[in-house]
């Protein structure tokens, strides 16, 4: 007797090998080497959503609204801001520009993205001239403050590491 879900199969073409079943493919690729430029560059690092919540224009919707200023698809300031893509630099030089906007002062980039996870600023509040303050996402529905920022002063959790931005001379 025929088997019934054989007919839903795809026959392979003549000459063509049964394909890998679809898990194995993707352990595959997960395993590779990386094979484009892309993929061997360095995870670059951002505060975007640090400055965004200091900003009026961006601190509601500020994804989507980034996205429609700076002419990018939602989901590229999404990926960007949840680090899971390598901005390019033109995107950086858009993002830098209307964050400044935003705020009424320069920024430079380096204030923003960082290959190291460090800001010359550690501090996204005194980045951003706010004396301290707490994140949105700090409150649940009720406005009571959640348990994981219960002990952060206002403030706190804007901090990044510091790049030391000095110069260290050489002892002779």
């Amino acid at each position: 007797m025929p088997d019934e879900d054989a007919s839903l199969r795809p026959v392979p073409e003549s000459g063509a090998h049964n394909p890998l079943p679809i898990e194995e493919t993707i352990r595959q690729r997960k395993n590779a080497p990386p094979t484009s430029e892309s993929e061997q560059r360095p995870r670059l690092h951002n505060r975007m959503h640090v400055i965004m919540a200091h900003t009026s224009r961006y601190s509601f919707e500020g994804q989507a609204r980034l996205a429609k200023d700076i002419g990018v698809s939602r989901s590229t300031i999404s990926r960007a801001v949840g680090e899971r893509s390598r901005p390019s630099f033109a995107l950086v030089q858009k993002v830098t520009a209307a964050l400044e906007q935003a705020l009424g002062k320069r920024l430079d980039a380096r204030e923003i993205f960082s290959l190291d996870g460090m800001y010359p600023t550690a501090s996204g509040c005194k980045l951003c001239g706010c004396p301290g303050c707490m994140p949105e996402e700090a409150y649940d529905a009720r406005g009571n403050l959640r348990p994981a920022f219960r002990n952060l002063k206002p403030g706190d959790w804007s901090f990044s590491p510091r790049r030391d931005t000095t110069v260290k001379q050489q002892q002779p």
